[in-house]
């Protein structure tokens, strides 16, 4: 299930807007785990999905459905260089023509400089063609 992130021909890195804020993102495809947290006493599987872009602010996720906006979320992205576990927020969702749906999460304000360290150095190390 881990492997090289799958990267499109037109893949490129663009300065696009998230929820009002704006960060470099690179589309590019890697696996990803979605749960939803807080369902006590429910044993939800996880979600299969991939990502189409991530920036330093959030991802854009490809899954089977939608979620209202401000939903957190539980996303694991399986990268061949590390995996990334993290809670996000759900800040838009917009169907797609094949049926599936494009989830934008946001990463959360308080997210541990490690993790954001990480996420920086991911972007940096794949926007320079690795």
């Amino acid at each position: 299930l881990v492997g090289r992130p799958l990267k499109s021909s037109q893949e490129k890195s663009k300065l696009d807007s998230l929820g009002g804020s704006q960060h470099f993102r690179i589309e590019l495809q890697l696996p990803v785990e979605v749960k939803i947290p807080g369902l006590a006493g429910k044993t939800i599987p996880p979600m299969a999905g991939h990502t189409r872009d991530i920036s330093k602010g959030g991802l854009a996720l490809t899954l089977t459905r939608g979620f209202d906006n401000g939903r957190e979320l539980e996303v694991r992205v399986l990268s061949w260089n590390f995996p990334l576990q993290i809670k996000a927020r759900v800040v838009r969702c917009d169907e797609e023509a094949n049926g599936r749906v494009t989830v934008a999460v946001a990463f959360p304000d308080e997210m541990s400089s490690i993790t954001r360290d990480l996420v920086n150095h991911f972007i940096m190390e794949n926007q320079r063609g690795r």
